[in-house]
């Protein structure tokens, strides 16, 4: 699975895996990012070290993030 993050005036994530791509907005408020994904999605982001580097990257626009909360909405 890749990952690519964009910002431009907001931030989105694009998953790509062999089931397609989801696109995802990411709300970051108070030092935290939350991110709604499908099943799969969410299934690659509980690896240990994937959510560890999500948020890494995502640091990369948002310095001063501390958390990234995952949610599924099913698939």
């Amino acid at each position: 699975m890749q990952v690519q993050i964009s910002v431009n005036g907001h931030c989105r994530c694009q998953f790509l895996y062999a089931a397609g791509r989801f696109d995802a907005d990411v709300t970051v408020e108070d030092r935290v990012a939350r991110i709604t994904v499908p099943g799969a999605v969410q299934k690659f982001l509980e690896q240990p070290e994937m959510r560890p580097r999500l948020l890494q990257r995502l640091r990369g626009y948002y310095p001063q993030l501390g958390e990234l909360q995952v949610y599924t909405n099913g698939g």
